[in-house]
């Protein structure tokens, strides 16, 4: 049972027609006037992010559904999906598209439309790795159900990073289909993903206050709990070794509420079931998550006009084979030092900066080898502009004064 399941994670569930990408862009609502975050009901006689969009869903036909969560999801359209993480940060989910030319006009249509809706009740959308300003103590979980609630009190067994990374964190999460090649495709996927830390990185305060990390996002996974995060270098069929990875993940979904963690084997030999172990397979956060697609989780949130920047690399690197060789042989085996280097220092390490100007030749000539129907001039010249402006001269979006959606 549990072998075909981890094997199905690697199995292209779409293995014919052209390639996909879809982004997950997540980001904070605060008020306007004094940088709060605002929580999804109506609080002190201020509107909540759920009355703006119970408006907006009226006015552009989204269909509203209700969960139990006691939130609302929202279904846009042609498969995107809005929906609430657990500290009131909004996530839009993208349709999966053929094109970074259509998944970058969904991600900054729909975000600013919801950002210009959010404006007219005193609400900006903050673009950030981690709630610049907020201390933990006024952060509140507002997801119900059964998940939530155990996941924070795991983490909280270890101390206050997985707390804040549940209730005040944001990212741009890329997922791509894994194609003909999928062994490659992961091996890839791994070796990029300090990179994309570095590169990305923007989150350089906490309380506002500077912090000793690039990426304070990136700091808090590396602490929160190593049995179910971290990287994977390449060892040829990943199978058995993301199997042992989730068997010996603590699950937190099982046993009574509050009783010490035990790991999925523990479980598995108490009698968990095959659905049992799909539950757990969702609570393990490693930097690339297989879920019969990619999903890379190295990237902080970002403003609407970069999004696209980080899945153009990703897609480039991963999906066009002769760019995807290079990278592989340039680029050292991931691991943990590398990642908490790539967080803590970013484009300020030597060695990280010198990686990140191959990363950005190599993705240039796989856009230009992937062709315009993947990637058209106005993308081209977007990830063009990231480049010249932040990793050509050592820098990250964190360098920029904070930003919101729209700026």
């Amino acid at each position: 049972m549990v072998r075909e399941t981890i094997q199905s994670l690697f199995r292209p569930s779409r293995p014919e027609g052209p390639l996909r990408i879809g982004l997950e862009a997540e980001v904070i609502p605060i008020r306007a006037s004094d940088g709060r975050p605002v929580l999804p009901q109506e609080e002190d006689g201020q509107a909540g992010t759920v009355t703006v969009l119970h408006e907006l869903a009226e006015s552009r036909g989204w269909r509203q559904e209700d969960t139990d969560a006691g939130v609302p999801r929202y279904h846009l359209g042609h498969g995107a999906v809005l929906t609430y993480e657990p500290g009131g940060q909004l996530e839009l989910a993208t349709a999966a598209h053929p094109s970074l030319d259509a998944a970058d006009r969904e991600v900054r249509d729909i975000l600013l439309r919801l950002a210009d809706a959010m404006d007219g009740h005193g609400i900006r959308l903050l673009s950030r790795g981690v709630d610049p300003r907020t201390p933990l103590s006024e952060a509140r979980l507002v997801l119900g159900g059964d998940r939530y609630p155990r996941q924070r009190a795991h983490y909280d067994r270890r101390g206050p990073e997985g707390r804040v990374m549940m209730l005040q964190s944001a990212a741009v999460h890329l997922n791509l289909d894994l194609g003909p090649q999928p062994v490659e495709a992961w091996d890839a996927a791994n070796a990029l993903a300090p990179l994309l830390t570095a590169v990305f990185a923007n989150a350089p305060t906490r309380c506002g206050e500077g912090v000793a990390h690039r990426s304070h996002r990136a700091a808090l996974w590396r602490r929160l709990d190593p049995s179910r995060t971290g990287v994977f270098p390449s060892v040829g069929d990943p199978t058995p070794r993301y199997m042992d990875f989730a068997l010996r993940a603590d699950s937190f979904l099982l046993g009574e509420p509050g009783s010490p963690p035990r790991s999925f084997l523990h479980w598995l030999e108490a009698g968990a079931s095959r659905a049992d172990l799909r539950r757990h397979l969702t609570t393990l956060f490693p930097e690339v998550r297989p879920r019969g697609y990619l999903e890379l989780r190295s990237v902080d949130a970002l403003p609407a006009r970069w999004c696209i920047v980080p899945a153009a690399v990703a897609f480039a690197l991963v999906h066009h084979p002769p760019t995807r060789r290079r990278l592989l042989r340039t680029l050292p085996p991931p691991d943990l030092l590398r990642l908490e280097r790539a967080g803590r220092l970013g484009l300020r390490d030597p060695g990280l900066r010198q990686e990140a100007e191959v990363v950005q030749a190599l993705t240039l000539e796989g856009l230009a080898g992937l062709g315009r129907d993947v990637a058209g001039p106005a993308i081209v010249r977007r990830v063009e502009d990231f480049f010249l402006e932040f990793t050509s001269r050592g820098r990250d979006p964190g360098d920029r004064p904070e930003e919101a959606v729209v700026d």
